[in-house]
């Protein structure tokens, strides 16, 4: 029912494939990790920023009542926020997600099950926050993003579609690892 409050258990999500990526202690999985790192302060800075706009504008976080307004912009991405975290593929987060469980598969075969899971448990609840804010009847408009909003908001879309598209941005200074 928080907006805030649901983006922040995708991050603990988020932080706990990272977590068993690292402990896998594999270079796929170490690489995985610190992708997910980056791809989580992208994302969830997107998503807690979402959050903040929408709680200027209603004076409250709960999710059944900011869903009843249509802004186009905002709506438009806080889905872009909510695949980017689900791990949609092109996006940032698909990336982390597959280095990291590639990383764990290599060190513990059974336990890749574990994390795929709470991936699948975060893109569930993540689309069931977007069908209730995005989707459904509507009783007006509210004030959409100002231009001053939108500028870190763009840089932060750019930087997770970036890191979804090119990964070697990322991945080449890590060859060492």
């Amino acid at each position: 029912e928080d907006l805030k409050r649901l983006i922040a258990y995708s991050s603990i999500s988020h932080m706990g494939i990272a977590v068993t990526a690292i402990a896998s202690e594999t270079s796929l999985g170490t690489k995985g990790a610190i992708y997910m790192m980056f791809s989580h302060a992208l994302i969830n800075g997107l998503m807690f920023l979402l959050s903040g706009a929408y709680k200027r504008r209603f004076h409250t976080r709960k999710i059944s009542k900011i869903g009843k307004y249509e802004a186009p912009i905002l709506s438009s991405l806080l889905v872009f926020g909510a695949f980017a975290s689900s791990g949609l593929p092109g996006l940032s987060g698909f990336i982390a997600e597959i280095l990291s469980f590639m990383g764990v598969f290599n060190r513990w075969e059974t336990s890749i099950w574990f994390l795929v899971l709470s991936a699948a448990v975060t893109a569930g609840y993540m689309l069931h926050m977007v069908k209730r804010v995005v989707f459904g009847e509507k009783m007006g408009e509210v004030e959409d993003l100002s231009r001053e909003e939108l500028l870190p908001l763009a840089m932060l879309v750019t930087g997770i579609l970036l890191l979804g598209l090119v990964p070697s941005l990322l991945l080449g200074p890590l060859e060492g690892v």
